[in-house]
């Protein structure tokens, strides 16, 4: 099984992500492993892709300063015993910056990932847009440094979900008010 959580020590949150085997027991150290240790930065809301060729996980999550005011998104590789394979840091998909994102999430693909957020250009404003980047298994960009837009209608948007078919093929759903007021 793998876990992944956002846990507070004081007021600052970091991500953890523990590995437990068939029977168990803990693969990464007791408490999980922090995905990053860049400082004056929280981590939240994470999302896992198990690589299962090589054994690695994949974790994305929203990144904020320490007054949570400015938004970002990031990641991690982990080894499957632990070790952070994108350096100390990860890598930055979003910088932290006056636009919020939010809900990451994220889908094995390719030997890297497939990962998906909702991000507000008119912050305060809610209305989102949906986000999506390619990282590759060395924490590359493989789309470009820039997101792929996948909606750009500005509204309403919650719940995100994303999966990968049998052919492949990585789908993207969530609840949008821009039609129906919310149905």
């Amino acid at each position: 099984a793998l876990i992944a959580w956002h846990h507070a020590v004081g007021s600052t949150f970091d991500v953890r992500v523990q590995s437990l085997g068939v029977f168990g027991n803990e693969l990464f150290p007791h408490d999980g492993v922090v995905a990053s240790l860049e400082a004056n930065r929280q981590e939240f809301d994470p999302t896992l892709a198990f690589d299962a060729a090589t054994g690695e996980v994949n974790v994305f999550y929203g990144v904020r300063n320490l007054a949570q005011s400015q938004w970002g998104v990031s990641g991690q590789r982990l080894s499957p015993t632990g070790a952070r394979l994108w350096g100390d840091s990860g890598v930055v998909l979003t910088p932290v910056d006056g636009v919020a994102e939010s809900a990451p999430r994220c889908v094995a693909y390719g030997g890297g990932a497939m990962v998906f957020a909702f991000d507000q250009p008119n912050t305060p404003l809610l209305d989102a847009r949906v986000l999506a980047w390619r990282v590759d298994e060395s924490g590359a960009l493989v789309w470009g440094a820039a997101p792929t837009v996948l909606c750009s209608a500005l509204s309403w948007k919650d719940d995100l979900e994303v999966g990968v078919d049998a052919a492949g093929i990585a789908v993207a759903v969530w609840e949008d008010e821009r039609a129906d007021a919310g149905d």
